[in-house]
């Protein structure tokens, strides 16, 4: 996989990140979208590549009309599969088309700062010249278990060059710990309720929801040991929905996060929904060989509920298996 430390052969709109902060993501605003630069190596010939399927509509739309369409909601969620360079690109072009579009400063709260890095963040946005280089650094991001800061990079720079506000998503490790062990009450009666968590999921979503940690954890656990792990995930989509809806209303906020937690059928959407509020979702995938429809290229949600608002499509990054990685910790474990 082509990573942003060896680009030297990619057009200068891209290098410009690093080279120079005020640059724009892409020089040529009119650029098509058959010719963009993907970054990721498998199936970077696949016909989707590029495209915008709107699930309401059923319908492919273009990247234009699906920022016309952005530009005017004061929540978003962009989804991603973390290490596909490819998404934070995308994540960073629509960043900075919204924000041309609208006449509003959206803050940009990511799921990969957690609130215990809160004055790490905002001493760093209060230095003199705050370069998104020097944002990972600030944060140890290195010690954090996400994939290279690079990656993100791109985003945090766009957001920097607009003059927007970088904020925490995520609640502490510490926190899930908590909630894992002692369920939502020990948050208290107050805490709890601000973040909708004395509600209880749709029976149907929390089902889904519990088979599908079953399911990422290559069916080596057993359904009665997803209780906790639910719990951990409730509780960090109710909590990046309160710090989006901490943004100034006329302003509102993007997400920046995983696919799953830009769910609208149970992720931070349904936390939002319980405040009176919308957000809108769209969804990274990954292009597979064979597969035409775009709804087979992400998880699908229960009978009666949509995944999400759009998909974008784009190549597929090489990585290994992760099933037989989980298989080499689980034996490592019992070892132990």
């Amino acid at each position: 996989m082509m990573t942003f430390k060896n680009m030297l052969g990619f057009p200068l709109f891209l290098i410009s990140f690093f080279l120079m902060a005020s640059q724009p993501v892409y020089a040529d605003k009119n650029m098509s979208w058959a010719q963009f630069p993907w970054q990721s190596e498998l199936e970077r010939n696949h016909p989707l590549n590029g495209k915008v399927w709107s699930l309401k509509d059923k319908k492919f739309i273009s990247p234009k009309s699906l920022i016309q369409k952005l530009a005017s909601q004061n929540y978003i969620g962009l989804g991603e599969t973390h290490d596909n360079p490819d998404h934070h690109l995308l994540q960073a072009w629509i960043v900075q088309q919204v924000v041309r579009q609208g006449k509003r400063k959206p803050d940009i709260v990511f799921e990969m700062i957690d609130e215990g890095q809160k004055l790490a963040l905002q001493k760093f946005l209060q230095s003199r010249r705050p370069d998104a280089r020097n944002l990972g650094k600030a944060l140890e991001w290195q010690n954090s278990g996400w994939p290279d800061w690079s990656l993100y990079q791109p985003i945090a720079q766009i957001a920097l060059n607009a003059g927007l506000n970088l904020r925490a998503g995520n609640p502490t490790r510490q926190q899930g710990k908590k909630i894992a062990k002692k369920g939502f009450g020990s948050l208290g009666e107050k805490r709890q309720n601000l973040l909708h968590l004395e509600k209880p999921l749709p029976q149907i979503l929390a089902n889904d929801l519990g088979k599908q940690i079953v399911s990422s954890h290559c069916n080596m656990i057993p359904a009665s040991a997803t209780s906790p792990m639910v719990r951990v995930q409730r509780l960090r989509d109710a909590v990046m929905a309160n710090n989006l809806l901490k943004s100034s209303p006329k302003d509102g906020a993007i997400l920046i996060a995983g696919s799953g937690h830009v769910r609208q059928d149970r992720g931070v959407p349904w936390y939002i929904r319980q405040s009176g509020h919308k957000m809108v979702s769209v969804v990274m995938a990954e292009a597979e060989r064979g597969v035409d429809d775009p709804l087979q290229l992400i998880s699908q949600a229960p009978q009666g509920y949509l995944i999400a608002d759009y998909i974008w499509i784009t190549p597929r990054t090489e990585r290994p298996d992760p099933c037989e990685q989980f298989k080499k910790m689980m034996k490592r474990k019992h070892k132990r």
